[in-house]
């Protein structure tokens, strides 16, 4: 009996961990056409609550029609003739100062949207400074800040000389928190007055049926990746002359059937708490299963 326990558990880990996840999302948006009356390529702009509730790499973006069907597309960043980086807004949320490090730290929150610069703003002057823009990275049960760019902000104002230069720039992120670590070493701290971003700006793009309308749905933690032809059919025509038309996505709507992300197995078996919990109870199960089975065999008369 004991034997049996412990492989239905076995095996209900191993079932969770290979199945298929249900095509469940939290939210959808309406995408509004301007000329649904045509055939035609449709773009649209994702936006921050898209950005907000995705994972990386967006595996959980789906495009539908109005009857529910799956309607393959492919996400790219802006075209080539849009090549430019976009203004996002993020929050200074506080400023902390490490007398022991000589530095200071400021924090900055984001909505996860697709950054790859960070920029200061100072009432400061005449100064140049080492920093490091971080974010926080997870090993094991541990959670520490880690080094993402490293950087010289400066600004020089006198006389004749104005030069500024408060950016630095690093590989697409999409967190919801940084920091920017600023090493004064003996000079006094900067007066930090605010903290601007850019970043990249991702599109989904398919091909719109006459007069047929579509959503945008997205935000799972089970889903995987579609796997789609898109990129072969739509790279040709996104070559073309004529640019494709743009949709514009609405407000932002809760699906009712959406698996809220607190109940997500995909999240308890990523949780190492929770496995590591399943394993002991697993390897628990085994030993008294071993320990009773080598009883018995010892209990076994000799001949």
């Amino acid at each position: 009996m004991i034997r049996t326990i412990s492989w239905c558990l076995l095996l209900a880990v191993v079932s969770q961990c290979a199945a298929a996840q249900p095509d469940e999302f939290r939210f959808h948006k309406d995408i509004q056409r301007r000329d649904a009356g045509a055939e035609n390529l449709l773009e649209v702009a994702l936006d921050a609550d898209v950005y907000a509730a995705t994972r990386d790499a967006f595996p959980d973006l789906r495009v539908f029609d109005a009857v529910g069907n799956e309607t393959p597309f492919l996400l790219t960043e802006t075209l080539a003739e849009r090549d430019t980086k976009v203004d996002y807004p993020v929050a200074l949320s506080r400023i902390e100062e490490d007398p022991a490090e000589k530095a200071t730290i400021v924090y900055v929150d984001a909505r996860r949207e697709p950054l790859t610069e960070l920029t200061l703003e100072t009432s400061s002057r005449n100064f140049s400074r080492a920093v490091a823009v971080q974010v926080s990275t997870t090993h094991g049960v541990h959670a520490r800040w880690t080094d993402l760019a490293h950087g010289q902000v400066s600004l020089l104002d006198f006389g004749q000389v104005h030069r500024k230069a408060l950016s630095v720039s690093f590989p697409e992120q999409r967190q919801s928190e940084y920091r920017i670590v600023i090493r004064n070493e003996d000079s006094p701290p900067l007066r930090i007055t605010g903290v601007k971003s850019r970043g990249n700006q991702y599109r989904a793009i398919f091909l719109a049926a006459e007069n047929q309308s579509y959503r945008l749905d997205y935000g799972s933690h089970e889903v995987e990746p579609p796997k789609y032809d898109a990129a072969a059919v739509l790279a040709p025509l996104r070559l073309r002359d004529d640019r494709p038309s743009d949709g514009v996505l609405g407000m932002q709507i809760a699906n009712a059937a959406g698996k809220p992300e607190a109940v997500s197995s995909r999240r308890l078996l990523n949780n190492p708490l929770f496995m590591g919990a399943v394993i002991a109870m697993l390897v628990a199960v085994l030993a008294w299963a071993l320990f009773r089975a080598t009883r018995r065999i010892n209990e076994i008369p000799k001949e």
